[in-house]
């Protein structure tokens, strides 16, 4: 049946989220804004990127062009043109990196993922605003990038790891 075949497509997207979202944008909230504010030391290989340069999240972008390309290549949300569990998670998956200002989605590059974004956000508003309240305002009170403790903690890991090769 169709029910079927849809759930199945969901499954099928939780499955790649798990290896590919979850492990990029995941990742990169959970070592620059969480570990840091409970005392646990940052490790910034985890992120694959240089965190002074945002445009440098390499495993994020590649996750964010498959959504562009593969998922919403033919429909509006990520399984079909219905809005389904599967684009919740990825909603808030990517909320985390995007209201906390850590990572912008490039419009140029990724339109149907801004579209796609937003889409989820119209839908599910104003729930979807009161749930992501505190991060919004967590990603104003930094909009100026990461504490300058967490740079320097990236810059002394990159110099001792140097040492020790």
């Amino acid at each position: 049946s169709n029910d079927s075949k849809e759930v199945a497509k969901i499954d099928e997207y939780l499955s790649w989220s798990q290896n590919s979202l979850l492990a990029s944008a995941g990742i990169i909230y959970f070592e620059t804004w969480i570990k840091p504010f409970r005392n646990i030391n940052v490790i910034p290989h985890m992120m694959m990127v240089n965190i002074k340069n945002p445009h440098e999240f390499v495993v994020l972008d590649q996750s964010i062009s498959d959504l562009e390309n593969i998922w919403l290549r033919d429909n509006k949300f990520l399984v079909s043109d219905k809005i389904s569990f599967a684009d919740v998670v990825s909603s808030c998956l990517l909320m985390q990196v995007v209201a906390t200002k850590i990572y912008t989605i490039d419009e140029a590059k990724f339109p149907k993922v801004v579209k796609w974004l937003a889409a989820v956000r119209d839908y599910y508003n104003p729930e979807f605003d009161i749930v992501h309240k505190e991060i919004y305002k967590f990603g104003e009170r930094f909009s100026h990038g990461p504490p300058e403790y967490l740079i320097y903690s990236f810059h002394l890991y990159r110099k001792l790891k140097k040492m020790f090769k």
